[in-house]
């Protein structure tokens, strides 16, 4: 059983050879495979002319003691944005995530609506430092970390954004619930 999602089937084609071959070698092999959307699984059928009827769409759920829509006023007071619209991405800073197409997007944004106001967070840190490819994957986030703060200061948007780094996830739907518009790049 294997669940494939993101870059490894919505960007297959663009992937280099040993990744594709490696994404074909696992799927091919998997006596059923479960996805998070019909896009996906329609993906993997295409791609890897897998059979349609050993594949389920499984949807990610959602804890909605954690993800209750209520307004969190606190932490609105603690960015001192109680009148300003807040705009949330918490995608991390993985290259793949392109946080730089929202940076680069902010002038434009608050030019238009100047009480809008950018939450980054996520943080250049995965748990596991022990694996190879997670190791790999920290290394790159904290240099595209680092580059979206170094645009945010070129571009001379400072007073509208804020990089709050980690955030625990029983804590991500206070953040949500703070924000009036959730936003989400990727590459893939």
């Amino acid at each position: 059983l294997i669940m494939p999602f993101g870059h490894d089937v919505l960007k297959y084609k663009e992937l280099p050879f040993y990744l594709r071959f490696l994404s074909r070698y696992a799927i091919k092999r998997a006596q059923y495979i479960t996805v998070d959307a019909e896009f996906v699984k329609e993906k993997v059928i295409d791609y890897f002319n897998y059979p349609s009827t050993r594949i389920s769409v499984f949807p990610w759920g959602v804890d909605r003691n954690i993800f209750a829509p209520v307004r969190e006023h606190s932490l609105r007071r603690k960015y001192n944005w109680e009148k300003n619209r807040i705009i949330i991405m918490n995608r991390g800073f993985q290259p793949r995530m392109d946080v730089k197409t929202l940076i680069k997007a902010i002038p434009s944004i608050v030019e238009k609506n100047p009480d809008a106001r950018f939450l980054l967070l996520g943080a250049s840190n995965i748990d596991d430092e022990d694996s190879l490819w997670n190791s790999f994957e920290n290394k790159l986030s904290k240099k595209s970390e680092l580059e979206c703060r170094r645009l945010v200061i070129e571009l001379g948007i400072e007073k509208y954004v804020k990089f709050e780094g980690a955030v625990p996830n029983n804590d991500i739907g206070k953040y949500l619930a703070m924000s009036d518009l959730f936003v989400s790049t990727s590459l893939s």
